[in-house]
């Protein structure tokens, strides 16, 4: 007898084996992408930090005293913006400031005698012109004097050659030779004292001259003593001055102070006493340090990062990305130090400071999972 259902059964069977053959086919392009994945994706593999810092791209500059002293007051406080030149620290100088008083008066004391030989020179030298112009004059004049005097005498000693003539003839009586003879002595005599006159007016002459260069030369001779005891006061004016700027500790570079000193007025400061830094204005870079086993050929120039900060947790903030700049050819403290250049990041909430610890991933290479794999076996295999 037929089965009634055998019809039924045949449909179920056949059913069956077409859901088993779908199966096995999903299966079987399931498997076959899995291992197209397996074998050609590639996957990335990060290099991690031990260590990461935000830096400035230009050094950071300390804050030092040049010379000691006690402190009067501290004029800034850490992450405040300051300008090259602004005062940062005072150190107290009343000492000093009186000190330099105390020379600036010497000093002007020294350009008032200077000043008063100056004037001295100056009424010596025209006094010297002065006497040279009447002594030229009174000399003109005894000259003159001295030669009438000389022609005089010559014409009185030739008429009284001419009235011998006349007395010898008996035509002059014996008195009017007398008087003429005592005429061309007189004329002689007169002679004589204008050419004495002449004489003693040159030696006076050359004598007063040589009196008001002598005063001129000790005058420039002790101006010369003031010039060099004004220069070396000067000296000392500028040395004390120079110290007294240094008694302002300024800033050497505009920037933002990174840390002071804890130090209150009335702390004694030594002569080259760190104070702080200042981080100047300049763009951040991230200073990483890497396992050497890790990033010795592995971590290069060009090489994309993700940085996340400490403090920032980045499930909520987000991460900040990166470029390797440089890297260091020599180890320090077991690591390779990179440094790397922050990406602009218009939305991050993140204040970026210097200083702001961190850890930076390098995306070393990509490599598919069947390279992984076979990695973390070998890697297992030689530990063990």
């Amino acid at each position: 007898m037929a089965n009634p259902f055998s019809r039924t059964l045949r449909s179920l069977s056949a059913d069956r084996s077409g859901r088993t053959l779908l199966f096995l086919s999903g299966l079987l392009v399931l498997l076959a992408a899995w291992l197209a994945w397996f074998l050609r994706a590639e996957m990335p593999v990060y290099v991690v930090s031990e260590t990461a810092r935000l830096e400035a791209q230009r050094a950071v500059h300390p804050i030092s005293a040049q010379v000691g002293g006690r402190l009067r007051r501290v004029a800034v406080t850490v992450g405040q913006e300051v300008s090259a030149g602004d005062v940062l620290f005072e150190l107290e100088a009343e000492v000093e400031e009186r000190r330099l008083e105390e020379e600036r008066a010497r000093l002007a004391a020294i350009g008032r005698q200077l000043a008063s030989r100056r004037s001295e020179r100056s009424s010596e030298e025209a006094g010297l012109d002065s006497v040279r112009r009447a002594g030229a004059l009174a000399l003109r004049e005894a000259e003159e004097r001295r030669k009438a005097a000389e022609a005089s005498a010559v014409l009185a000693s030739e008429e009284a050659s001419r009235k011998e003539q006349l007395h010898a003839q008996g035509l002059l009586p014996d008195f009017d030779l007398s008087r003429l003879r005592s005429e061309v002595e007189r004329s002689r005599a007169e002679a004589a004292e204008a050419a004495f006159t002449l004489a003693r007016l040159e030696q006076e002459q050359a004598g007063e001259e040589s009196d008001r260069r002598a005063r001129i030369r000790d005058i420039e001779t002790e101006m010369a003593l003031l010039e060099g005891d004004a220069g070396a006061q000067r000296a000392i004016v500028r040395r004390l001055e120079e110290e007294s700027r240094w008694r302002l500790v300024r800033a050497p570079v505009a920037g933002r102070i990174g840390d002071l000193a804890r130090l209150g007025a009335g702390a004694l400061i030594q002569a080259g006493e760190r104070l702080g830094t200042i981080v100047p204005n300049a763009r951040l870079k991230v200073v990483g340090g890497f396992p050497a086993a890790q990033a010795l050929g592995r971590v290069r120039p060009g090489q994309r990062a993700e940085v996340r900060l400490d403090g920032f947790p980045w499930a909520q903030y987000g991460s900040l990305q990166a470029k390797v700049s440089r890297v260091s050819g020599e180890l320090r403290d077991g690591h390779v130090w990179a440094d790397l250049e922050l990406e602009p990041a218009p939305g991050s909430a993140i204040p970026l400071q210097h200083g702001m610890p961190g850890l930076v991933s390098v995306e070393a290479e990509r490599l598919s999972p069947a390279e992984l794999l076979l990695r973390s076996v070998g890697k297992a295999v030689s530990g063990g």
